[in-house]
């Protein structure tokens, strides 16, 4: 009688403790269906074994992911169609249509040292900017006028310069503060230091802030520049990151584990809930992503 009553208490245990753990999961878990805009990533197609890298078009809240052939470059950004991207070649900025792989050369770059770019961003619809590596300056390439120019007194770390287009300003980490955050007005050269920390990643309207705590790559800080609210995302071997365009979440490659797997979570950040949208091998997924509305 008395081991029967103890087994019965033992299997109430084990139900209340799995009923704990689904609750506390259920709480971390942002639902994939919340996620806003989509993605843009070089990666393989799980359910295809055989497949190389490819651009993969990831729209969360309609559970789409979308895989097309060529992908191979690391350094790409949506186009404002959203159905295209901009990648930088050897001598000049190419657009490639998702659909048909169609390519078109936009913007001829002449001697600018193409060998040695960084990743590009759309800073509105008309003009993309890109870093040279080796002289350490920043470029913006109006796709309109078909100019090409650099603002003024700015060296920056690689993966460290974003823009502000709303008040004209750039947001970089410089080489000689690599735990610093300074902007720049892209008119007058104007330099001054905003903050601590590196990396800056901003929303699409500028308000929302995200960038590491200093030295340590494994604590992100997300800040409202208007009412200089601030949340923290710990997140361990973080590779790249960057906010949403409506500012409500952080997304973040990240990895490996033990398994030696990367993953792309995204945060919401101000609840502390996640979605790991993908997980894989390094060598089957890009360094970074592009983000935009959907």
């Amino acid at each position: 009688m008395k081991k029967g009553f103890w087994l019965i208490v033992a299997c109430i245990a084990i139900v209340i403790v799995i009923v704990c753990v689904a609750i506390l999961f259920a709480r971390n878990t942002l639902p994939q269906e919340s996620i806003t805009g989509k993605l843009l990533i070089c990666a393989t197609d799980p359910t295809n074994k055989s497949a190389s890298k490819q651009y993969a078009v990831i729209t969360p809240n309609e559970d789409r992911w979308e895989y097309y052939g060529g992908g191979g470059w690391s350094q790409f950004v949506f186009a404002p169609d959203g159905d295209s991207f901009y990648y930088l070649g050897k001598e000049a900025i190419i657009r490639r249509w998702l659909d048909s792989g169609m390519e078109e050369e936009v913007f001829s770059l002449g001697d600018v040292d193409c060998l040695n770019w960084q990743t590009p961003q759309l800073v509105d619809d008309d003009i993309l900017s890109f870093a040279d590596l080796r002289s350490q300056r920043l470029y913006l390439a109006d796709l309109h006028t078909m100019e090409l120019y650099s603002p003024s007194g700015i060296a920056f770390w690689p993966n460290a310069t974003q823009h502000d287009i709303r008040n004209q300003t750039v947001l970089y980490t410089p080489q000689f503060d690599p735990n610093g955050i300074y902007k720049t007005d892209m008119q007058t050269g104007k330099q001054e230091k905003l903050l601590d920390g590196a990396n800056p990643s901003l929303n699409e309207d500028g308000t929302i802030l995200a960038y590491q705590a200093g030295a340590d790559n494994g604590i992100l800080v997300v800040r409202d520049l208007e009412s200089q609210e601030e949340w923290t995302v710990k997140v361990s071997n973080v590779r790249f990151f960057q906010i949403s365009p409506d500012g409500r979440f952080l997304g973040v490659i990240h990895g490996a584990d033990m398994l030696d797997h990367i993953k792309l979570t995204i945060f919401e950040y101000q609840t502390g809930r996640k979605c790991t949208l993908l997980r894989t091998t390094p060598a089957n997924i890009s360094n970074s992503f592009d983000w935009i509305d959907a």
